[in-house]
């Protein structure tokens, strides 16, 4: 995929999602800032993520943002690094912008009236 600088991705990371905006191309690769979540109230965005020209985060993009990575001096942080989610690389979505905002907007409506319609069927004490 060609990137452009000021154009909106969505980066990857198994469960997570996070958006951001192109900052810069470089020969090695792209940049990445995580935009805010609009409808997130804490979110601030501003982190900066570096992929290399297949869209994947490197390891030392990884280390550098996560301030550790696997060490056989530290078993803690090297478990974390290989098995919990949160700590795994990001890589940028190869479906297209507009696409994956709907299917995220698609789902998010799906919840709201899922979580709407077992309101109504609860009792008011359950409520």
């Amino acid at each position: 995929m060609k990137w452009v600088v000021g154009q909106e991705v969505y980066m990857l990371s198994g469960i997570y999602i996070l958006k951001g905006k192109v900052v810069e191309v470089t020969p090695s690769g792209v940049v990445v800032e995580e935009l805010p979540w609009p409808w997130i109230p804490d979110s601030k965005g501003g982190t900066i993520f570096h992929f290399d020209h297949n869209g994947n985060e490197p390891d030392v993009s990884h280390c550098n943002r996560l301030g550790f990575g696997p060490s056989p001096e530290d078993k803690f942080h090297t478990v974390l690094w290989c098995s919990a989610p949160e700590f795994q690389p990001w890589h940028l979505d190869d479906m297209p912008l507009a696409e994956r905002t709907a299917l995220i907007e698609k789902k998010s409506e799906r919840k709201d009236l899922n979580e709407m319609d077992g309101w109504s069927r609860s009792s008011h004490a359950q409520r």
